[in-house]
């Protein structure tokens, strides 16, 4: 017969390794030290990471990179993001290495930083930028996505699909902006829905702010297809200003 203590260190071991599954055993922004217990990041890391500050200002820099493109309530995101650096690694770990905790664990973060805020209104929908199926496929999930659904949790709000990439295009890494702008044009749809959202206040969310073109593309068409619609957006990180 079994011994309680037994039985007790059978499911500590089946729980430890549980949590080595989901969680990276590796520090997610130097590969070297081993993370916070249930987190992504080691301590020295996380007192390290490249945070904005545009939870509690406005007209940040971000909102100041989208002003005049299309109406904008707000916008923030988590970091900083600079070539080479520990958000970066995050960031690919995410979209190409299926650790799709990393999504996760930052939407947690977004939504505790806006709950926070005294300045961000409550949106009423998160909409998350879509991905095309077959990047879908090759990635697993779409991280945009992934990011939504744990801020969704977080603020309690509901995420809401209204944008499809209705074909594939090439990956935007190296474009301008006026590049990426012509390449995604044509690609993105609007989703009808039974769900009213006249006036509504909607969080557009995506992973990284790089040229803008990407959210500039689905602001218009949710602008285009929804009537006084209105817009916020939220991302992991902001690049560096090109």
């Amino acid at each position: 017969m079994t011994s309680r203590s037994s039985v007790f260190a059978i499911l500590k071991e089946v729980g430890e390794s549980i949590l080595h599954f989901i969680y990276p055993q590796a520090c997610i922004g130097c590969f070297e030290q081993e993370p916070i217990r249930e987190d992504i990041f080691c301590l020295d890391c996380k007192l390290d990471l490249p945070f904005t500050t545009f939870f509690e200002v406005r007209n940040n820099d971000m909102e100041m990179r989208l002003k005049g493109r299309f109406p904008l309530i707000a916008a923030t995101a988590i970091f900083y993001f600079y070539k080479e650096g520990k958000i970066q690694n995050c960031i690919h770990q995410l979209k190409y290495n299926r650790k799709r905790v990393v999504g996760e664990k930052l939407g947690q973060r977004f939504a505790s930083l806006y709950k926070a805020s005294p300045s961000l209104e409550t949106p009423d929908y998160i909409v998350p930028v879509p991905l095309h199926e077959k990047r879908r496929a090759q990635r697993g999930y779409n991280q945009s996505e992934v990011f939504a659904r744990a801020i969704s949790e977080g603020l309690d709000i509901p995420v809401i699909h209204l944008l499809k990439k209705s074909h594939f295009t090439e990956s935007q890494t190296a474009m301008s902006r006026e590049n990426r702008l012509k390449n995604i044009a044509d690609s993105m749809q609007f989703q009808k829905g039974k769900t009213a959202l006249e006036g509504k206040h909607l969080l557009l969310v995506d992973d990284v702010l790089t040229t803008g073109a990407t959210l500039e593309a689905c602001a218009s068409i949710l602008l285009k297809n929804i009537k006084n619609c209105r817009l916020s957006v939220g991302t992991i990180a902001i690049a560096e200003s090109l």
